[in-house]
Order: structure tokens, then C-alpha cells, then sequence
């Protein structure tokens, strides 16, 4: 009985600890289950925001009117090439809240008529007195100065087969000009260069791709920057939220997945505040990363600036260098936005997050005095306002309360 005991235990214990001198040792089956049972790492989920790019340069687009800028010296390709330029173009601006584009058959006629771009040099005086004749408040001016097409064929050995290819390659480069009639003011010029290209492979050399659609997508693609450079335009982007069980890191996640903003904002204000009472550095810094994403979902991106360095002062982590450069790059634009005087439109995100935050202001005037200044210290305390705006909202409900109510003696 005894032997039989110490046989079993042998062969537990080879089947869990294989010998590893033994190069024809296999792992246990014991312990592969053991292992495929074990949960993988699970990665943070993410939230996607917006970012809001303003026009770099700020003109009225209520009335506008594109015009190709011709000489006499330029021949039919070049002067086919600027007018499917200024097609192409107006199209991305066609149906724009706000804007309308002027009829291109009018415009040129009347251009036409009267000799407008005869030189292709424009002077000012000339383009606010001719914006004014067809009723534009702004003109846009354009230019083809370049359309190369380039074939080229090559070949590669893969596995000891050649293969062939042959690509079509279009460089577009053009200028564009902007008058604003409303203000007479003529902006400096803006070029736009684009090279798009494709490629047609096989055993045999093979044709290169028809150069039709190249054109058309450098085309697309030169319209699409102008666009982005008179008109303000957003992109998302997608970023890391931390929803572990401390802090109500979690419960704010689901709040932010639910787009109930005002209350994710709470829940992550009180769990900094419970995190800067003696929580672990690496989850405390995880919690001003994410109070740093509610700020900036709010566009208050000096505040995330601030949180995120105290982040990353706590527990340094790849994820808040990444985050704290695209806070860079949006203040960037932000001081372009205030540079050209641009509103911020695109803001609707925000606005939803502070309108929800009002109405929460709204539904706490029926607590008590002290409650909400207390509320006003923990934002304080954590980082979320001020000093001088914790002073300022403090005195204000201090004014709110000593006003007198209807029915009140005077």
C-alpha cells in the first residue's frame, strides 16, 4: 500500500513538473488545460472622441463663386485641366450648410465677357469689382500649374517567378486664391500638390492603368484639402479609458458608453478624490488619466494637460505620452481657431457633456448651502477647478442665496 502511494505521487508529480533534461519531455496535459483556462490579459477599452479642425484661412462662403484662372496663352489640355479642377472642387462644397455656390454657367459667361482672367493675373481691385457684379461674397481663384503623367515598369523574383509590374503615376500641383468680396481683403495664394499612382501586375508585362481615374482621385484629393482649408471639419479619435474596479474608473466607462457625460464626470471626480486619499500610485495615476480625458471631452485641454502630468508624475505609462501629444496637436488648432476668429461648431460633443452638467447644477439648487460647497472643495481639492474659481462659484452662490426670493420683504 505504501509503495503504491509513493508511485502515485511520482507520477503526479512528473505529469505537472516534466523533467527539462529530457528534450522529449512534453508539458502536461494537466497543465496545458490549466493554462487555456487561465484568463488572457485583457487590453483597456477605448472611447472615441472628437477633435474639431477650424479653417486656416476664415472667408464669407454665403455666396461663392470658383473661377478657373485662364490666359490666352493657355492651350485647350491646360485650360481642360483647370476646368475639371474647378468642377471637381465645387462639388465638396456643394450642399454645405450655409453656403451656396453660384451657378458656374452664369459666372463664366459674364467672366468671359468681360475679359476677367485674360492675363491670369488677377489684381484685387479688378476681382472685388467683378465679385460685386455677380453678387459673390467670395471668389475662389484657381489655378492648374501642373498635371504630369508617369509610366513606369519594373520586375521582381518571388520563389524564382518573375513578375511584372507597370504603374501609372499623376502629379497634380495647383494654386488657389481667395477673394473675400464682403471685406475686400485678397489672400495669399495656397498651393495644393498631390501624386496618386496604380499599379497593374502579372507573369506577363502588363499594361499600365488608364490614367482617367488617377486624375480624378488627385483631383478628389486636391478638393478635399481645399475644402479643409476654408471650411472648419472633426475627426475622432480613439483613446484609452481605464475602467478598472477602483475609483468608479468602471462605472464611469459604462457611463461615458452610455453618453451620460455629466454623470461620468461625478463618478470620476469623487473616485480621484477617494484616489489622492492613499490609493496606489499606479491606479491613483489612472484616475487623473481618465478626470484628463473627461477634460478634454469638455475642451478644456489645459486642465487634461495638467491632470495628465500629474498621471504620469505618479506612474509613467507610454499611454499618457501618446495622449499628452494629441492634447498638443489640438491646442495647436485651437490657436489657429482663434487666430482666424473661427467658431467652434463641431463642439457639439462638448456641448452636450456641459449641457447635461447644467442641468445637474440645475437639479442641485435645491440642496443645501453647505452640500454644495462642499461639492465645490472636492472639485477644488482634486484638481478640477481652480482656486479662483472655486472663490468665484462659492461667492456666487453666497449672492444666490442672500437674493431676495418673490414674496420676500424688500
Amino acid at each position: 500500500m505504501f509503495h503504491r502511494l509513493i508511485l502515485i505521487c511520482l507520477i503526479t508529480v512528473s505529469l505537472f513538473f516534466p523533467m527539462a533534461h529530457t528534450q522529449e519531455a512534453k508539458k502536461s496535459p494537466f497543465r496545458t488545460v490549466i493554462q487555456a483556462l487561465r484568463p488572457k490579459k485583457l487590453k483597456n477599452p477605448r472611447v472615441i472622441l472628437p477633435i474639431f479642425h477650424p479653417a486656416k484661412q476664415k472667408i464669407d462662403l454665403s455666396r461663392i463663386a470658383f473661377i478657373p484662372v485662364i490666359d490666352d496663352e493657355n492651350d485647350k489640355v491646360e485650360k481642360a485641366n483647370t476646368e475639371e479642377f474647378v468642377q471637381t472642387t465645387l462639388q465638396y462644397f456643394v450642399g454645405e450648410p450655409g453656403i451656396s455656390v453660384l451657378d458656374r454657367k452664369n459666372t463664366k459667361r459674364l467672366f468671359e465677357e468681360i475679359n476677367f482672367t485674360k492675363s491670369g493675373l488677377v489684381e484685387e481691385k479688378n476681382a472685388i469689382k467683378y465679385g460685386k457684379l455677380v453678387g459673390a461674397s467670395s471668389l475662389l481663384l484657381m489655378d492648374v500649374i501642373r498635371l504630369d503623367t508617369e509610366e513606369s515598369g519594373t520586375s521582381d523574383t518571388v520563389n524564382g517567378k518573375i513578375r511584372y509590374k507597370c504603374t501609372t503615376r499623376v502629379t497634380l500641383k495647383a494654386t488657389i486664391q481667395a477673394v473675400d468680396i464682403s471685406t475686400g481683403r485678397m489672400l495669399a495664394a495656397t498651393t495644393v500638390e498631390f501624386s496618386k499612382s496604380s499599379t497593374n501586375t502579372g507573369d506577363e508585362p502588363p499594361s499600365c492603368p488608364p490614367t482617367g481615374h488617377i486624375r480624378s482621385q488627385a483631383f478628389s484629393e486636391a478638393a478635399k484639402s481645399i475644402k479643409k482649408h476654408f471650411l472648419p471639419w472633426t475627426e475622432s479619435r480613439n483613446l484609452v479609458f481605464f475602467n478598472g474596479k477602483r475609483f468608479n474608473m468602471k462605472e464611469a466607462y459604462y457611463a461615458l458608453e452610455s453618453k451620460d457625460y455629466a454623470e461620468a464626470w461625478e463618478l470620476m471626480s469623487d473616485g480621484l478624490a477617494e484616489a489622492k486619499m492613499g490609493g496606489k500610485p499606479k491606479f491613483t495615476s489612472q484616475a487623473y488619466y481618465n478626470m484628463a480625458v473627461m477634460n478634454f471631452s469638455r475642451g478644456k485641454f489645459q486642465l487634461a494637460l495638467r491632470l495628465l502630468k500629474q498621471a504620469h508624475n505618479l506612474h509613467p505609462d507610454s499611454i499618457y505620452r501618446e495622449f499628452q501629444s494629441q492634447i498638443r496637436d489640438v491646442l495647436k488648432l485651437e490657436a489657429i481657431r482663434e487666430e482666424t476668429g473661427n467658431e467652434n461648431p463641431a463642439f457639439s460633443y462638448y456641448d452636450q457633456f456641459n449641457d447635461q452638467e447644467s442641468k445637474i447644477a440645475d437639479s442641485r439648487k435645491e440642496l443645501g448651502l453647505e452640500e454644495n460647497i462642499l461639492r465645490l472643495k472636492k472639485l477644488r481639492d482634486n484638481g478640477t477647478i481652480s482656486e479662483r474659481e472655486y472663490i468665484t462659484r462659492r461667492d456666487k452662490l453666497l449672492d444666490d442665496i442672500m437674493e431676495p426670493k418673490e414674496g420676500d420683504i424688500q
